[in-house]
């Protein structure tokens, strides 16, 4: 018998360049308990920019023209540099990081009807780097959006002091699984809990490149 995590394969999504100065400052008491698996986290991050904003939108920058990708992420890395070089040029912005995000696919979501080899367009780099930092796994639906850290507990209906014993010590400082079977456990327990919503949903890599 196969264990989740055996015949998976992993494709680039795309880029960004995501702010690297806030911790939990923009997370307030109610939006941690509405929200977090895990609380005591020392950042939430996530593929998802309204969990881990981009630097453009941090800094209150428009987001560049030339951005092209799937969803809000940049196929091309060096045009996402660029970007990056001239808006600081033009006015110093804060710390970033350029970031990667990954999608897992194999036998975990052979039965999920979502098209993602005529979704997803060519990126540049196409393949992973040896130098890219993992920072862990998110799960989120087709669109990005993450139902690890912004897909809120239901009133009445979540057990959250059972949801958070159960996951929570599963999760890294930055609110992502490190485990791959981790994340796929989470992605059939979401895809039961939010049917009628956001399933099927899908495991993701975060990679800070380098």
């Amino acid at each position: 018998m196969s264990t989740p995590g055996e015949h998976t394969e992993e494709q680039i999504v795309g880029y960004d360049a995501r702010e690297h100065w806030l911790t939990t400052e923009n997370w307030t008491e109610e939006r941690k308990q509405s929200f977090l698996y895990r609380l005591n986290v020392l950042k939430p991050l996530s593929i998802d920019r309204r969990v881990w904003p981009t630097i453009f939108e941090a800094e209150q920058r428009p987001i560049p023209t030339q951005r092209s990708g799937f969803q809000d992420c940049w196929s091309d890395f060096s045009s996402l540099q660029s970007a990056v070089t001239q808006a600081f040029q033009e006015e110093p912005m804060r710390a970033w990081r350029m970031i990667a995000i990954t999608l897992i696919l194999g036998n975990y979501c052979q039965g999920d009807d979502v098209p993602w080899s005529s979704r997803l367009p060519p990126t540049y780099p196409n393949q992973r780097s040896a130098s890219w930092v993992f920072l862990g796994y998110d799960v989120g639906d087709q669109w990005m959006l993450s139902v690890l850290s912004n897909c809120g507990f239901l009133p009445g209906l979540d057990d959250v002091p059972k949801l958070r014993n159960e996951w929570g010590g599963r999760l890294n400082q930055f609110h992502l699984f490190q485990h791959l079977d981790d994340a796929i456990a989470f992605k059939g327990f979401s895809d039961d809990r939010l049917r009628a919503d956001q399933a099927p949903c899908f495991v993701f890599g975060l990679w800070i490149v380098k």
